[in-house]
């Protein structure tokens, strides 16, 4: 197409152009004869094939003699050499026909190729085209959208829809009738979102829904929540059970040590009992404990403020 524009009338008449020759393309017209190959010794290279088939069919060798293995290696060998020769004349023969018809086959694609490009040319108003007929209809779409369910736009956006029922933005279906099936599919969001509002992870599956527009998915997801928190708390009640026993088992029995560590707070506390200041005793203690076990009392002696303790260790046998 074409615009003309006159001096009288300013608006652009479309002007159509008829290229009646393009429905009615010559094809080319190519002259060739097709090649005829012909093996004039074939009956005599075929009747050795199959003697060397027919003696390698019953060739059996002792696989631990080292000889016999030299020998048919050897034989191995010469057979490749024939099944290279005969592979290297076919080659041959295919290089001689392809080279035959080579400028013929140029020509042939060089002409496609530049029909081709017209056609890739062409395409690019069809794409501008189909995009403004895309970004036509998501408008219209979202006006319906915003008429319909205006609070739900902000939570949900249109491009949820399109990606549910790719239809709503195809050529196939009309402006009215993606615009009627989005109505549709606003009202079912609508009352399946209120299904959800009942479960556990009411929150987390409305998300994956708002997402995906898919109320399968979004109980989905709710179950797989519902089974971590119950598999974490089973996992917490079983950790704080081993714990316990671990304490239980930790538990270190009344020792030596700690007895005699009563009596001295005893005998403290007897000490610093309400009494005259006069009345002072000299005290004896006698106990069976380890050198660090010692010390310790005797610092603890010191820390209450009694005076004159002192440490004598006999090494015990036991």
């Amino acid at each position: 197409m074409t615009g003309k524009a006159t001096a009288d009338v300013q608006a652009v008449e479309a002007e159509v152009i008829e290229y009646a020759g393009l429905a009615k393309a010559p094809e080319p017209a190519v002259i060739y004869t097709l090649p005829t190959a012909k093996i004039t010794n074939l009956e005599a290279v075929e009747k050795y094939v199959e003697a060397v088939e027919g003696f390698f069919a019953d060739v059996k060798i002792d696989v631990t003699d080292a000889e016999q293995v030299k020998q048919l290696s050897k034989m191995r060998a010469d057979i490749n050499k024939v099944a290279d020769v005969i592979n290297k004349k076919r080659i041959a023969m295919d290089k001689e026909v392809k080279a035959s018809i080579a400028e013929a086959d140029g020509a042939l694609n060089g002409l496609r190729d530049r029909v081709k490009a017209v056609y890739d040319a062409t395409g690019k108003q069809i794409a501008e085209a189909e995009e403004l007929r895309l970004e036509g209809r998501v408008k219209l779409l979202e006006r319906e959208y915003e008429a319909q369910a205006p609070d739900l736009m902000e939570l949900i956006p249109l491009s949820a829809f399109t990606s549910r029922e790719i239809k709503l933005l195809q050529k196939s279906w009309t402006g009215k009738t993606a615009c009627d099936r989005l109505g549709d599919m606003v009202a079912k969001v609508v009352a399946e979102r209120k299904t959800l509002e009942g479960l556990e992870f009411a929150v987390e599956a409305d998300r994956v829904y708002c997402r995906t527009l898919d109320a399968a998915a979004a109980l989905a997801e709710n179950a797989r929540l519902v089974k971590e928190r119950e598999d974490r708390e089973a996992h917490a009640a079983k950790a704080a059970d081993l714990a316990a026993k671990v304490s239980a088992r930790a538990e270190p029995a009344p020792s030596v040590l700690d007895a005699a560590m009563e009596r001295a707070e005893g005998a403290v506390k007897a000490a610093s009992a309400p009494e005259p200041k006069e009345a002072v005793f000299e005290w004896e203690m006698k106990i069976r404990a380890t050198k660090p076990q010692a010390m310790k009392i005797k610092d603890y002696v010191k820390e209450i403020g009694a005076v004159g303790l002192s440490l004598k260790g006999v090494l015990s046998d036991g």
